[in-house]
């Protein structure tokens, strides 16, 4: 039994797998109090699954990039529940994981960073072809001007043409995270692919 948990940006993300499949799985808006609202949407899945949380045997979460306060609550909360129950954890990009989601050939998931800034990545089917960066608008698209048909997957609002909404497709998600290597709990770190604000202040 897997339990799935993305709290990284704008929608929380939480699914129970077993047995090759998705037994129950919630998507909600993010807002305040983050931390309680993911608490009670993974209680829920054990709840209405009948499920015994000890039984679980693996969490994936999704480490970054997106909102610092949303990654580290994620974290937080996979490393405590793993860390009771002695289990590894399967980190995995949010990026990866909306690129996986969508069924084009190519594929830019997109996250603001504010400032005509984000975090991207390029796919083709399921291969990176530009490795997850931060970047700005105006050389994202210098990058993509010999590639053709391809969308821009986000939950951004963004004047952009080839816009697809990003909607997690968990088993396709899940099933590809099992194939990654675990991390041991005390090794997982978040994958912010910038600096914090106070970190730029202070030239950290």
């Amino acid at each position: 039994m897997v339990l799935y948990i993305d709290t990284c940006y704008k929608i929380l993300n939480v699914a129970l797998y077993e047995n090759d499949k998705v037994l129950l799985s919630y998507s909600e808006k993010l807002e305040n109090n983050m931390t309680d609202k993911t608490l009670k949407y993974i209680n829920k899945l054990f709840e209405e699954t009948n499920k015994d949380i000890t039984l679980l045997k693996k969490i994936i979460v999704i480490n970054g990039p997106g909102s610092f306060t949303g990654i580290r609550i994620g974290l937080t909360i996979a490393k405590t529940i793993a860390f009771s129950l002695n289990i590894p954890i399967i980190t995995l990009s949010k990026l990866t994981s909306m690129s996986l989601s969508s069924n084009h050939k190519y594929k830019v998931p997109l996250i603001s960073a504010r400032r005509s800034s984000f975090f991207a990545a390029i796919f083709k089917n399921n291969e990176e072809i530009l490795k997850e960066t931060y970047i700005q608008i105006d050389d994202l698209k210098n990058k993509l001007i010999d590639i053709n048909d391809y969308v821009y997957i986000t939950n951004d609002e963004l004047e952009f043409d080839n816009l697809e909404n990003s909607k997690v497709n968990f088993e396709k998600v899940i099933n590809y995270a099992l194939t990654l290597e675990p991390t041991r709990v005390e090794l997982v770190d978040a994958n912010y692919l910038k600096k914090t604000e106070a970190e730029e202040r202070n030239n950290l």
